[in-house]
């Protein structure tokens, strides 16, 4: 039996989320689980964007990633609270899209624009929330 939402759009980003497409490794401290995740063996992506939050107590991050132009069109890989002086590492084989809460702690679920980067095979990026790079 095939699993479908009925929306060719939602099919598709939860199967490119099921196999693998994007591997996530939230470092929330040594003893979490996620922060000592890696890709499976049969993922092998070297290309990494690192966001880092240098600013605030705590800010919540959207990532998606996807070849679509319109970042709100990609496969959503997460959203998540972001605490001062943490990271949220993606790696990806094709581009990703995040934004921050347009006011940190606000909580007026106001976004900021959407940042994508599209990253060299064996690229390294860190982009700092706080838009200081």
């Amino acid at each position: 039996m095939k699993w479908s939402s009925g929306n060719a759009v939602l099919d598709a980003s939860v199967a490119r989320w099921i196999t693998g497409v994007v591997t996530i490794i939230v470092a929330v401290g040594s003893s979490h689980p996620l922060a000592q995740a890696t890709p499976s063996e049969t993922t092998k992506y070297s290309a990494q964007l690192t966001l880092t939050n240098p600013a605030w107590d705590s800010v919540r991050v959207e990532v998606r990633s996807g070849v679509e132009d319109d970042c709100s069109s990609n496969a959503l890989v997460g959203i998540l609270w972001l605490k001062r002086d943490r990271v949220w590492a993606i790696r990806s084989d094709v581009p990703v899209c995040w934004r921050r809460e347009q006011t940190p702690g606000a909580g007026d679920d106001l976004w900021a624009a959407w940042r994508r980067r599209v990253l060299g095979s064996d690229e390294q990026r860190t982009d700092p929330l706080d838009g200081t790079d």
